[in-house]
């Protein structure tokens, strides 16, 4: 009779601790995809009885018949209680409200942007459990801003069922809701960045720099740039900003004028980059915002685009500042009569000629 043998190894027994690991996070996952799933289908269904105006097209009572039909074709389900089965209505009119709440400052003009904010929204609706929507959408109606900072929240700090009851029952949304304190500033997800829709309430720790970046595209590029902020501001907590839409800067400045922190603007070495920093920053902010010049600027410039500096001078030929920094870099670009593009700060310019 073969029987059990304890092996002792410890290679061995740091693998079945591994294996152990890994199993429990594929459970976790698998949970997490099953709530999605399940969420996404009651979404769904909440959109039909929305749009198909089925109460108007067969009477209120229809939910009755509805829940009915649905239990005796699906008789394993539990889901399809009459009171079930209108909270997934509310939870698809819930989640249009937070969706347009989020897109309203935004607007239309970059689809890229809106949908990867409506992307990231809908996965953090979906993975949260159904019986905390449910005390959300009951404690929180029509107030969409307070429903995603108790969404956000949740899913976040991994609450309960009831320690989601206790704090919809506080003032927590009063007291941390409107200022985002204890901020860690990090380089955004690669090629990606977060909207701050309630900009006017977002704060952060006084000793963080914020580094605008001048075109949002770049936000693609932080991480192979991060050579150049870390040599420029090493032991700096940096958080990477930029105005949107591309052509607007008065919520940004707005926002930047209302805080203590120091600016610093990572532009294109061009006239127009300058122009925009003098302009639309440096006017309203004053001495506590700066213009990026890293060290070897001028080998930058005078490898750069003759073009761009052609396209720019008749609007910029007049361009003149009392920094005597940013005038050497003006004076700089008129010499090689060139302008160099911020996306050029891949890595250090040796790699980059290599």
């Amino acid at each position: 009779m073969n029987k059990n043998i304890t092996i002792i190894d410890k290679e061995y027994q740091k693998w079945i601790k591994d294996l152990s690991s890994r199993y429990r996070k594929s459970q976790i996952k698998a949970a997490v995809k099953v709530n999605q799933e399940m969420l996404a289908f009651y979404w769904s269904l909440g959109r039909d009885i929305v749009e198909m105006h089925v109460e108007d097209r067969w009477g209120e009572s229809v939910v009755r018949n509805l829940s009915a039909d649905l239990k005796k074709l699906n008789p394993e389900a539990h889901c399809f209680s009459k009171s079930n089965i209108y909270y997934m209505k509310k939870f698809y009119l819930y989640c249009v409200e937070i969706e347009h709440f989020v897109q309203q400052p935004i607007g239309q003009e970059d689809k890229q942007i809106v949908q990867q904010v409506v992307g990231q929204l809908r996965n953090d609706i979906l993975s949260i459990p159904w019986g905390h929507h449910i005390l959300i959408m009951s404690k929180v109606p029509g107030n969409p801003k307070k429903a995603l900072f108790f969404i956000q929240q949740d899913l976040s700090n991994g609450w309960s069922r009831d320690m989601l009851l206790n704090f919809l029952s506080t003032d927590l949304y009063e007291r941390q809701g409107k200022a985002l304190n204890n901020f860690t500033a990090t380089l955004p997800p690669e090629g990606s960045y977060a909207f701050i829709y309630d900009y006017e309430t977002f704060s952060i720790p006084g000793d963080v720099l914020v580094v605008g970046i001048e075109n949002s595209e770049n936000f693609r590029r932080i991480r192979q740039q991060r050579w150049l902020f870390d040599s420029m501001f090493p032991d700096r907590h940096i958080l990477f900003v930029s105005r949107y839409p591309q052509n607007e800067s008065h919520d940004l400045v707005k926002w930047l004028g209302g805080i203590p922190n120091e600016y610093v603007h990572f532009g294109d070495l061009d006239l127009a980059g300058i122009r925009i920093f003098l302009t639309e920053f440096h006017r309203y902010l004053g001495s506590r915002s700066s213009f990026l010049i890293p060290p070897d600027y001028e080998t930058r410039i005078s490898n750069g685009s003759r073009e761009r500096y052609d396209a720019q001078l008749p609007y910029t030929k007049r361009l003149t500042t009392d920094n005597p920094h940013l005038q050497q870099l003006i004076d700089c670009i008129h010499k090689y009569h060139r302008g160099y593009d911020q996306e050029g700060f891949c890595a250090p310019l040796v790699a980059c000629e290599r």
